[in-house]
C-alpha cells in the first residue's frame, strides 16, 4: 500500500503542488507526548473535565478535554478541536477544524413499529441523521424533516491569499525543515519537564510503586520473625548442641545452658521429672554427657559440639555432619630436638 501511495504522489506531484516527501521514525518525544495526551484525556473523561473553545463563528463551546471526535454546536457548526500542550505539558486547544453545513429537507416515511416521539435514522448526501417522529403520525405516512448536511470541499489545498494552489520551492521546504529542528538540550529539557509533569499527575501510582516494596519487605521480615519464634527457635527442631557458654551458644540455645535447653533443667521440678523419661529414651543420661562434651568440643559452632545421636524427629534434619572419616596429616614434622641448626637443601647428589 505504501508503494502505491508513493507512486501516486510521485506521479501527481506537480498537480498536488508537492516538492518533496520525507518519511521518518517517530521520535521518543512524539511517543511520550502521545501517551501523555491519552492519559490526560482518559483522566478528563473520568472526571468530566471540560474547557472552553472559541469557534471562528464567534461561538464559545464547552468541550471535553482531549475530545477529538467531531462535535456540533448549538448553532449547527460542526467542528473538531486540534489539541496541543502548554509549557507544563497540559492539554490545551490549539485550533479548530470547522465544516460548513447547510439545511436540507428530507422526506421521511414512518416505519412500522415506531411510535410518535421515537427517533428514526435517515440518510442525506451519504451522511446519517436521527430525526424524531412527530405526534399524530401513523406507520406508512410521510413527513418532512430538516437536517444540517456537511458541505463537502475539494481535497486540494487552496491558499487563502491567492485562491490558487500553494506551491513551495525547495528553498522554502528546507527553510521550514530547518525551523522545525531543535537542539538536543531543548529536546531533553522539554522531555524532562513533560515527564515530570506527567509523573506529577500520577501521584497515587507513584506512591504505590514506592510503598508496596517497603510494605512487602516489612511483611517478609515480620513473617520471618514469626516463624523463627514460633517454630525454628524451639529445642525440638534444632539439632542438640553441647557447646560451652559463648556467643554462638547464647543465640543457638536462646540464652540458656545448652544441656538444660535440649534435655532437662535440673534446677526445676519439671526438669527433675523429665530426667527419668530422657534416660529411658537414650539408655543413658544425655545431660551429663553433654556437660562432658562442653569441656572438649571447643564451642563456637564446632561440628563436634553437635550430638546427632541425641536427636529425635525433625532435629536430625538440622544436624551438620562431616563427609567421610577425618584424614590424618600427610606431613611428618620432626621434633625440635632433632632439627638441624643449619638447614641444607637435599638434592639427591
Amino acid at each position: 500500500k505504501l508503494s502505491r501511495l508513493f507512486a501516486q504522489l510521485d506521479t501527481r506531484a506537480a498537480e498536488l503542488g508537492i516538492v518533496d516527501v520525507q518519511v521518518g521514525m517517530s521520535s521518543l518525544e512524539d511517543v511520550f507526548l502521545t501517551i501523555a495526551k491519552k492519559a490526560e484525556a482518559d483522566e478528563a473523561k473520568a472526571t468530566n473535565q471540560t474547557t472552553i473553545v472559541h469557534l471562528k463563528t464567534g461561538e464559545q463551546v464547552g468541550v471535553l478535554l482531549g475530545q477529538e471526535e467531531w462535535e456540533t454546536s448549538l448553532l449547527g457548526t460542526t467542528f473538531q478541536v486540534v489539541w496541543g500542550t502548554d509549557k507544563e505539558g497540559s492539554l490545551m486547544p490549539v485550533s479548530t477544524i470547522e465544516k460548513k453545513t447547510k439545511d436540507k429537507t428530507v422526506t421521511v416515511t414512518c416505519p412500522d413499529g415506531i411510535q410518535a416521539g421515537q427517533n428514526v435514522e435517515v440518510s442525506a448526501d451519504g451522511q446519517q441523521f436521527q430525526v424524531t417522529i412527530p405526534e399524530g403520525l401513523a406507520p406508512g405516512e410521510t413527513f418532512e424533516a430538516t437536517v444540517k448536511v456537511i458541505v463537502k470541499e475539494g481535497n486540494t489545498m487552496i491558499s487563502s491569499e491567492t485562491g490558487q494552489q500553494a506551491k513551495l520551492s525547495v528553498e522554502d521546504v528546507n527553510r521550514r525543515v530547518a525551523e522545525l529542528q531543535t537542539s538536543f538540550f531543548s529536546q531533553s529539557n522539554a522531555l524532562f519537564r513533560k515527564n515530570l509533569t506527567f509523573q506529577g499527575k500520577r501521584r497515587a501510582a507513584n506512591c504505590c510503586l514506592l510503598l508496596v516494596p517497603l510494605f512487602l519487605t516489612v511483611l517478609v521480615l515480620l513473617l520471618q520473625l514469626f516463624i523463627e519464634n514460633l517454630f525454628l527457635n524451639r529445642n525440638f527442631v534444632r539439632c542438640p548442641y553441647c557447646g560451652p557458654k559463648d556467643d554462638f551458644a547464647d543465640v543457638y540455645c536462646s540464652g540458656q545452658d545448652c544441656a538444660d535447653f535440649f534435655f532437662y533443667d535440673n534446677s526445676t521440678v519439671d526438669g527433675a521429672l523429665q530426667r527419668q523419661a530422657v534416660i529411658e529414651q537414650f539408655d543413658d543420661d544425655p545431660w551429663i554427657e553433654c556437660k562432658k562434651i562442653m569441656k572438649t568440643c571447643g564451642g563456637k559452632g564446632n561440628t563436634e559440639c553437635f550430638q546427632m545421636q541425641y536427636s529425635v524427629g525433625f532435629q536430625f534434619a538440622f544436624c551438620p555432619f562431616t563427609i567421610g572419616p577425618k584424614q590424618p596429616d600427610m606431613r611428618q614434622t620432626p621434633h625440635t630436638d632433632f632439627r638441624s641448626k643449619t638447614p641444607v637443601i637435599f638434592t639427591g647428589k
